[in-house]
């Protein structure tokens, strides 16, 4: 049970694997882990920023490992050009149940971006990446949060605090973020907190 003080849009309950990645109808972790195998372990996650990306990386992870999948995941922020070469050195002995995943992978130098797809397909290693648009990989899935998803997402955070966050207001800060979830749930922390002062 959660304290009903804690602001429900902090770090710990909004992040990255903390939320359930809420799929579309018809479509599942399953699926989208049978799709990539189709694909032999390639494939890029295509999203706007706050769109779930990462959420859903965490969402197919464990699945990826019990595939018998060896995941070294990487993510890269704004500014990194590449993966830290102490992260790559033991690329060689990378195989085929290898899987890279890189999360922000659009942050890569090109260069980098081709040099990690020479050692992958050199080795047989699957890779798994994030990004904004495409970057030349199969695409395994585009993702966007619709509006009734990011409504039932901040019910779901609210629910054993209290209501006190308005569907209207959620309609508002959505529109007013473009979409973007993780901008709607740090609008939604200072608004909580505004209330709470």
């Amino acid at each position: 049970m959660t304290d009903e003080h804690t602001n429900p849009f902090s770090t710990r309950y909004v992040r990255p694997g903390s939320l359930a990645y809420q799929f579309a109808a018809g479509a599942s972790a399953p699926r989208l882990i049978e799709r990539l195998a189709r694909q032999r372990w390639w494939g890029q996650v295509v999203g706007a920023h706050g769109s779930g990306k990462s959420t859903l990386l965490h969402a197919l992870v464990p699945l990826l490992e019990r595939e018998g999948r060896t995941v070294h995941w990487h993510t890269l922020h704004v500014g990194q050009r590449r993966i830290p070469a102490a992260a790559l050195a033991g690329w060689r002995s990378w195989r085929a149940t290898t899987q890279l995943v890189v999360d922000g992978y659009e942050q890569m130098a090109w260069l980098a971006r081709r040099s990690l797809q020479h050692r992958c397909r050199q080795t047989h290693a699957g890779l798994l990446v994030t990004a904004h648009r495409s970057m030349g990989l199969p695409t395994l899935v585009e993702v966007r949060c619709p509006l009734d998803t990011a409504r039932q997402l901040v019910e779901k955070l609210v629910a054993e605090r209290g209501a006190t966050i308005s569907t209207a207001e959620v309609d508002d800060l959505y529109a007013v973020h473009d979409g973007n979830v993780r901008a709607l749930f740090f609008a939604l922390y200072d608004l909580w907190e505004f209330r709470r002062a």
